[in-house]
């Protein structure tokens, strides 16, 4: 892995590094905006609008925390007459994976960066091991997005089923939301997708500096001198010694 000063005058050398330092400092972004999001989307909102009773469960943190809700959740929806949207929020095995993978791909995107700006960076002697640790953590972060994007999926079909559910092959069917004070809500699914998306765009980042850092190294690396299949003979010599002396 070469090293800014270590291609200091070599103008293509010098493209290298800086398009990987303009990926590790996207990731760093990235990875530190999908952190942030998670634990702000990570509470319950039942209290929706505090000026109307009409918008408000007393109990809404309390059903959010049920069991079976949770496994149905994330989910988000507007109330008829209401200013602000009522939501449950992720399942706690999402938030804790998702802010795992982002918190290590911001760690390791800055130490990456640090590297790169460094004489003899850290890395210069595991470039395998760096190729394996970058696509690690971009397969991480395309496996939060697909878990997600199914819980997102049962929690969005559940609220425009109206929070009805009901056996397969019976007629009788169950109201998980039993009030008067809501006729319609329109279900908004928009933060959570743009989270999912998140996950996403953190991948593509992590395998594109991976496929950066593996182009750099083969396109700088030394080419092994060739084999001569006809080595020079003694004649050879002599006769380039013979035509000296003449």
């Amino acid at each position: 892995m070469l090293s800014a000063l270590s291609c200091k005058n070599v103008p293509k050398c010098q493209i290298y590094i800086g398009m990987k330092a303009f990926i590790a400092m996207m990731v760093f972004i990235c990875a530190i905006s999908v952190f942030v999001v998670t634990f702000e989307q990570s509470e319950a909102i039942g209290n929706s609008d505090a000026a109307s009773n009409d918008c408000f469960i007393a109990t809404w943190k309390e059903f959010c925390e049920n069991p079976l809700i949770e496994l149905l959740s994330p989910f988000r929806f507007v109330p008829e007459g209401c200013s602000v949207p009522m939501q449950c929020p992720w399942p706690e095995g999402n938030k804790a994976f998702r802010a795992t993978v982002s918190f290590l791909a911001a760690l390791f995107s800055a130490v990456y960066c640090w590297n790169i700006f460094r004489p003899h960076g850290f890395f210069s002697s595991f470039p395998t091991s760096l190729n394996a640790l970058l696509i690690a953590l971009g397969a991480s972060a395309f496996s939060c997005m697909s878990i997600d994007m199914n819980s997102l999926r049962i929690g969005n079909q559940l609220c425009e089923d109206k929070f009805v559910i009901s056996a397969p092959g019976q007629d009788d069917s169950y109201n998980l939301i039993v009030t008067d004070k809501w006729k319609t809500f329109e279900c908004e699914p928009g933060p959570f997708i743009g989270l999912a998306f998140g996950d996403l765009l953190l991948c593509a980042l992590l395998l594109s500096l991976a496929f950066s850092t593996y182009w750099q190294r083969n396109s700088h690396q030394q080419p092994k001198p060739l084999h001569n299949p006809h080595p020079p003979s003694k004649l050879d010599g002599k006769s380039s010694l013979i035509s000296e002396q003449l």
